[in-house]
């Protein structure tokens, strides 16, 4: 990453999911932290939510707690979760001891950013991306967000949000770049986490109008 990093109100942060992957999205956002770099507009997905979060509160190492140390501790993925919990990870540890008692989340801090933060999840009903921004919202609306956002098909369980049924936000926009474009960020900086010169299969277009769950 360059020494110098060039940001105006058109710039905008996009950050692909991927499960455990999301620990190289981490060690981008605490180099950014390090720099005191804080893009006006944030989206995340999935993985990338959860690490968006501790990156929109500047809690710089809390992302890499999560995906290192609390693994390495609880070993909270695995087949004993799907069998006894009916979830592949121990959301309960992840989403509320997690944040509530083991490295507490700050609220505030996020409450306090300027910066426009959007979390990515798929409607059950819909197949369409809902896009919510959060950033002002109560701990456990962001918590049930971030959870739907990152709920994997097959081994994890539904999510309601408001009332309707989600899902992991990469199954209807996993890179949300033209999210961003749509709203008028030109200068992107995109954070992937798959090896390089990985390429998604083309999906069908998610139409024009996408479902826009905005707060």
């Amino acid at each position: 990453m360059s020494k110098q990093l060039s940001l105006d109100n058109k710039s905008a942060l996009i950050l692909e999911g991927g499960g455990m992957r999301g620990v190289f999205t981490a060690g981008v956002l605490d180099n950014l932290m390090d720099r005191g770099i804080q893009f006006p507009y944030v989206i995340g997905v999935s993985a990338g939510a959860c690490c968006a979060l501790s990156y929109m509160a500047h809690q710089r190492g809390r992302a890499k707690y999560g995906n290192i140390d609390l693994l390495e501790q609880y070993n909270y993925i695995g087949i004993g979760n799907l069998i006894f919990k009916g979830n592949i990870m121990d959301f309960d540890l992840l989403f509320h001891t997690f944040p509530e008692k083991i490295y507490p989340y700050d609220y505030e801090a996020l409450a306090r950013n300027s910066a426009r933060f959007e979390i990515v999840t798929t409607s059950c009903l819909t197949g369409k991306p809902c896009y919510y921004d959060e950033r002002q919202s109560s701990p456990r609306r962001i918590i049930d967000i971030v959870k739907a956002s990152s709920s994997m098909p097959f081994v994890s369980p539904i999510v309601y949000v408001d009332g309707e049924p989600m899902l992991d936000g990469g199954i209807g926009d996993s890179i949300p770049l033209m999210r961003a474009m749509e709203q008028g960020y030109k200068n992107n900086m995109v954070v992937l986490t798959r090896n390089r010169g990985y390429r998604k299969p083309d999906k069908p277009s998610r139409g024009k109008h996408p479902k826009k769950c905005i707060l």
